[in-house]
């Protein structure tokens, strides 16, 4: 990860720290990294990580004093990547939490959240920074003991989330961009040429088709309906 792509993340991690309970104020420092699963990070193995150098992270287990100290200097990792696939950050937080999920029904029910012991979190790259910007924050969050909730305009929403209280497979963040771009792009696109026909001729219209001619076609098209 750049220096840049960092420092992205962590101004809009002090931006949004509020809406959480948090003030940060953040810095970057470079580490020379002394093993190889610090590399190409599995999830499971985080709090293990965070303790080894060069990040020195303290267990509750060891030391409870220094370990909640700790919680003051949160620290942020940027990773290469995750031995997940679709891993876009994991933290570690310190003691054991309850996350209460609301019902329909009006009820709410709880969910046990395992604390392990040492505070940190890893996240990587990605794009497109509209939304991966929130990762570091979003992972901070979860240092700190917060769950995730079911709100898009939250900073510790996950489509995952939403569509395991709905019964259905775990997405993640790519995933549910890739099919918002593709919905944008074809609403710009019939917007842009102005079609009045029915709705399978303006699907019809735009079959994906990355010929040179036909580019040129759709950008003559909307220049004469401007």
């Amino acid at each position: 990860m750049s220096k840049d792509d960092m420092q992205t993340r962590l101004d809009c991690a002090e931006q949004h720290a509020p809406e959480i309970g948090l003030i940060l104020q953040t810095s970057i420092e470079d580490k020379r990294l002394e093993h190889f699963d610090e590399i190409t990070v599995s999830r499971p193995a985080v709090p293990s990580i965070l303790k080894e150098g060069p990040f020195l992270r303290h267990n509750r287990a060891d030391d409870t004093a220094v370990a909640t100290s700790e919680l003051c200097q949160p620290v942020a990792i940027g990773v290469f990547g995750f031995t997940e696939e679709t891993a876009m950050g994991q933290s570690a937080h310190l003691a054991d939490c309850t996350c209460l999920e609301a019902q329909p029904s009006g009820t709410t029910t709880t969910t046990a959240f395992p604390g392990q012991g040492i505070t940190g979190t890893t996240f990587r790259d990605a794009k497109p920074d509209l939304i991966f910007k929130y990762t570091a924050i979003h992972e901070l969050g979860h240092t700190f003991g917060l769950c995730h909730v079911n709100n898009l305009l939250r900073i510790m929403y996950t489509p995952a989330e939403a569509r395991r209280r709905a019964g259905l497979p775990g997405a993640h963040f790519g995933s549910c961009i890739h099919r918002a771009r593709k919905q944008a792009s074809s609403w710009m696109k019939e917007k842009k040429c102005g079609t009045t026909s029915s709705r399978t001729s303006r699907q019809s219209a735009w079959r994906p088709d990355n010929s040179k001619s036909a580019k040129r076609r759709l950008a003559l098209r909307a220049a004469e309906e401007v």
